[in-house]
């Protein structure tokens, strides 16, 4: 193999690897925020994030409360991405018993597992369940997580039941899910267009 020949293989793979990481690097982690006033989502119906459409969302069982809720995506090694749904309060009723759930739709892309689920401050139970999982039931202060039989549209409910204790003061869940990546996209491309160079060079050579 001749060094120019050498040069341009070298050259073609950079090629690709630049142009996946290009796209790759647009991926920035994005969010919208709801505030949640009095128990009320206000008007806080949905959104996209890095292409989750989340829609339905409902918090119910709350009483008087002042706090707000995120929904966030943030890619990780690929082709995983993590979106996490988190609501906080910011005041408190201190020592009360409260039933309550956060529950909303999601959809696009292939949902395969939850983690980081849980409710903390004060005593009691909370449940995660939806569409492709099996109920998992907790105790307030600990995480659960399980797996998702693989959907890419669905809904989720996290309930609670709140027994004693102190404050309630956080609630949330993150998906684990299967994103497509640009590098088939970008590779596939440039490979074509490389190939097709090797094949003239070949020729050429022949």
């Amino acid at each position: 193999m001749s060094p120019t020949f050498t040069k341009g293989l070298l050259k073609g793979a950079a090629l690709a690897f630049a142009g996946a990481a290009a796209l790759g690097a647009g991926s920035a982690k994005a969010d919208f925020s709801c505030t949640v006033t009095l128990g009320a989502l206000g008007a806080c119906t949905g959104g996209t994030v890095n292409g989750f459409a989340i829609s339905n969302i409902s918090l119910t069982g709350l009483g008087p409360v002042n706090g707000f809720l995120n929904f966030t995506t943030e890619p990780s090694t690929a082709p995983l991405t993590k979106f996490t749904a988190f609501f906080n309060r910011t005041s408190v009723n201190t020592g009360a018993v409260v039933n309550g759930a956060l529950s909303f739709d999601v959809a696009k892309y292939l949902l395969i597992g939850y983690e980081n689920t849980t409710v903390s401050g004060g005593l009691g139970t909370f449940n995660f369940s939806g569409t492709g999982v099996t109920t998992n039931n907790g105790a307030f202060g600990t995480d659960i997580s399980g797996d998702i039989n693989q959907v890419a549209n669905g809904s989720y409910t996290l309930a609670w039941n709140k027994t004693g204790g102190g404050n309630l003061n956080s609630v949330g869940t993150t998906f684990i899910a299967d994103v497509p990546v640009p590098l088939p996209v970008v590779g596939a491309g440039l490979a074509f267009g490389f190939t097709r160079r090797l094949r003239k060079r070949a020729k050429s050579i022949a």
